[in-house]
């Protein structure tokens, strides 16, 4: 079941049972939302009265938009798809000026419609090919500063 929250809802929305395919667009009221289990795609555009949004766990394609006020996105582990754009209080591990937000899940580097392992993020954006690089400079930046981190928190 496909099934979009009304935009005329205000406050807390849950999105029924059997509902695989979740959507909040356009939703100035909407404060938080539930998803049910089995949900496993989910959109949210334009939603500035949301500021926190925690993916169920089945949720393998994710994308979130305009929301202006986001400051936390929690994924799931197995989302394959997790996109974030032009929201600008959520802090990403980059930000890049065409409006993709680079967030890191289950282990791949996600942005725009893209993910990557760390090795194969480096070698996309540090590649003579890639058509700015002072912005492909700024990801490995980004993407080694996270991986640095990250064997920071396996060795302590």
């Amino acid at each position: 079941m496909i099934r979009y929250a009304p935009i005329s809802h205000v406050g807390h929305y849950t999105f029924p049972e059997g509902c695989i395919i979740a959507s909040v667009v356009s939703c100035p009221n909407v404060t938080s939302v539930t998803f049910p289990a089995g949900c496993t795609n989910v959109l949210f555009y334009y939603c500035p009265g949301v500021t926190s949004i925690t993916l169920p766990e089945s949720c393998t394609e994710a994308v979130v938009n305009d929301c202006l006020n986001v400051t936390n996105i929690t994924f799931p582990a197995g989302c394959t798809r997790a996109r974030v754009y032009n929201c600008p209080e959520y802090k990403s591990l980059f930000d890049d000026p065409r409006g993709y937000q680079m967030v890191y899940v289950g282990g791949f580097y996600h942005t725009n419609c893209r993910h990557f392992t760390a090795a194969e993020a480096i070698a996309h954006w540090s590649a003579d090919s890639y058509p700015d690089p002072k912005r492909g400079k700024a990801y490995v930046a980004a993407i080694t500063a996270h991986e640095a981190k990250l064997q920071t928190k396996e060795t302590a």
